[in-house]
């Protein structure tokens, strides 16, 4: 006969850290979702744009979307689609800033939990977003479409130097990425175990992420793959985050925290990404670009996501 619980302790460990957390299970799934879809997209995503542009001209309804959509009043602009975003932001830090003052700080360890992932999310999605842009340099479908630039597909390189990719890079989709702003609040509603509340915010969060990502499809300043990615993006950085970063699904069994920890854990987790995404970059521009800094940026940047990477370790164990 064979004894279940010797089996059960000879299997990997790498395998009950796959099965016991939600994490992979969220991950490996979003990433299945997005390869399957990116099989049509790899070489279609410039003609379904094109397809978009053609059909948005001849709408009154989709040319007000596509501008909507875009638009913000943090540029000067009428209201916009952005604007959800930008205050739904100023809200959370007025509520995580409120909750460190000595009245009210005793009181709303747990609200400051929250507050601080939900900042958290926010800064590694614009981190994310800004080095990808820079990383794969990928040609606006605009440009393509007049000519000035070539076309490439999802997950290659694209024609745009350094400068040019940081600023106008299209994958990922930047207006999409901050659309992506109700997602924290449903990953912390399924940790909380409010799991009816967590998918239905979930729904509305991918809702929300996707029409403001056609708006920018219709209107020729991104790829249906753009917007795809800058979604599941979202959604792996939402979900390690809660689940590796903050431990939202044990924070019943810990103690609280220390004033500010929330705060120091999102800075120094951005700083480690951000000095990644250097030193990921660095080593693309010394075999496209070569110049005598980017060396210099590899070097220091891999230092410094390796101090940051200790700095955010310690502040995850504590």
């Amino acid at each position: 006969m064979v004894n279940t619980r010797e089996v059960a302790s000879n299997r990997p460990k790498l395998w009950g850290q796959l099965t016991s957390s939600p994490l992979w299970w969220w991950v490996g799934a979003s990433a299945l979702i997005g390869g399957l879809l990116s099989i049509p997209l790899f070489r279609g995503d410039l003609a379904v744009t094109a397809w978009g542009l053609e059909l948005s001209r001849e709408s009154i309804l989709l040319q007000w979307w596509n501008d909507v959509a875009a638009r913000s009043l943090f540029q000067g602009e009428s209201p916009g689609a952005q604007d959800l975003t930008y205050a739904t932001l100023i809200l959370v830090l007025a509520v995580y800033f409120s909750a460190l003052t000595p009245f009210w700080g005793p009181k709303a360890s747990g609200i400051r939990l929250f507050a601080g992932y939900y900042l958290a999310c926010m800064l590694l999605f614009l981190v994310t977003n800004r080095g990808l842009k820079a990383f794969f340099g990928r040609a606006r479908p605009q440009d393509v479409l007049r000519g000035d630039q070539d076309y490439s597909s999802i997950w290659l390189i694209g024609p745009y130097g350094f400068s040019e990719a940081m600023s106008k890079g299209s994958f990922t989709s930047g207006h999409t990425t901050t659309a992506m702003f109700l997602l924290p609040m449903a990953v912390c509603l399924w940790c909380a175990s409010r799991r009816s509340l967590a998918w239905s915010v979930l729904l509305l969060a991918l809702a929300w992420g996707s029409m403001v990502g056609v708006g920018r499809v219709f209107h020729g300043s991104h790829y249906p793959g753009d917007v795809l990615w800058a979604i599941i993006i979202c959604l792996w950085i939402c979900a390690f985050a809660a689940y590796r970063l903050f431990g939202l699904d044990r924070r019943g069994q810990s103690p609280a925290m220390l004033s500010g920890w929330e705060l120091q854990l999102t800075i120094w987790s951005a700083l480690t990404l951000f000095a990644l995404f250097a030193a990921v970059i660095g080593v693309k521009q010394m075999v496209f670009e070569p110049t005598w800094y980017w060396p210099l940026v590899l070097v220091l940047s891999t230092l410094a996501a390796w101090i940051s990477s200790i700095k955010t370790a310690r502040l995850t164990r504590s």
